[in-house]
């Protein structure tokens, strides 16, 4: 007790001789003030501060505060925890020697990395999943397809384009500023439920690649027929772009792969028709490749009906755009 009272003593010596006597009202009447720490507490010994005016820099009041307090815990993990056991931790105090012991809440879950759960399509999301190695616990999340265009205070060159297209075609009232605005959204909503889509006034690459098609086709910018460029490049006609469009919404199931090969099946024997004489045979053994090619792709994808469909449906179309060149071409 004498050790404390003369802590307080020498501490109220040291106030004199720096700021006067401390304490009383502050001469510019403020009410702000701050601490100043002489010394910190600790669990062995007081701790003392100033309280000072934030204006003048007046000593307000001396405050002593009282041991024991503020330990400085060292903690050592004896068990981890997880998302099924709680963990244990023991510590000490590297200033007065104090130990404990601690039961620590249970920790976090082992997540597997995100994988596709139901693959995002060109008009709606998808999602993904997480399962914990431990307790078998699920987490799954929505992700959006490439290529939207959404609701947006930024500039996009994209955004730009499809409001261009939505003009043209009598939806956009406004400019074309690349900005997916309120304006933006209620003529994407007007197309979308134009053409019978789902009316979200996102922009999917659905609707942006079917406002493209009737931006094409009015201004006939589509070939007759598919179009080969000089780097290899294909222009596909109308009725082709149209197919891959309505195909691509439907995604890998057989009611595209028949679509295509219903398509297959209609220009070649248009092909077949129109053919000389003397090209009967050669396209009558191209049928039979065909054939002979799908079979093989069916048996490379045996066991994944999803590839061997998706695998299907791009042989045919390379088919037909194939056909449909050569017809053009002639």
């Amino acid at each position: 007790m004498k050790k404390v009272i003369a802590a307080l003593l020498l501490v109220m010596l040291v106030f004199v001789t720096t700021n006067g006597l401390a304490g009383g009202p502050c001469p510019c009447d403020q009410k702000y003030k701050y601490n100043v720490w002489h010394t910190k507490p600790t669990c062995v010994s007081n701790g003392y501060y100033d309280e000072v005016c934030k204006n003048c820099g007046h000593v307000l009041s001396c405050v002593a505060l009282a041991s024991p307090m503020y330990h400085n815990w060292v903690w050592n993990v004896v068990k981890e925890p997880d998302c099924l056991h709680k963990g244990e931790r023991t510590g000490y105090c590297s200033i007065c020697g104090e130990k404990k012991k601690e039961v620590m809440d249970y920790g976090r879950h082992d997540f597997s990395d995100w994988e596709t759960d139901i693959p995002a399509t060109d008009h709606s999301n998808g999602t993904e999943k997480r399962i914990c190695s431990l307790c078998g616990k699920q987490e799954t999340r929505s992700y959006e397809p490439e290529g939207i265009l959404r609701l947006s205070n930024d500039k996009n060159e994209k955004v730009r384009e499809l409001q261009t297209i939505l003009r043209d075609l009598g939806y956009l009232k406004g400019k074309a500023d690349g900005i997916f605005g309120q304006l933006t959204l209620r003529a994407v909503e007007a197309y979308q439920g134009a053409k019978g889509f789902e009316v979200t006034g996102i922009a999917y690459p659905q609707t942006i690649e079917a406002a493209k098609l009737d931006w094409d086709v009015l201004n006939g910018t589509l070939p007759e027929h598919c179009e080969a460029g000089e780097d290899g490049a294909v222009t596909e006609c109308f009725a082709h772009r149209k197919l891959y469009l309505e195909s691509r919404s439907l995604g890998a199931v057989e009611e595209a792969r028949a679509a295509w090969q219903a398509e297959y099946e209609r220009i070649f024997a248009e092909q077949y028709e129109e053919a000389e004489e003397g090209a009967l045979l050669p396209l009558a053994a191209a049928y039979s490749r065909n054939l002979i090619l799908i079979e093989k792709l069916r048996e490379e994808n045996a066991g994944n009906e999803k590839a061997s469909i998706a695998a299907e449906i791009e042989f045919y179309r390379q088919a037909v755009r194939d056909i449909c060149i050569a017809k053009g071409d002639k």
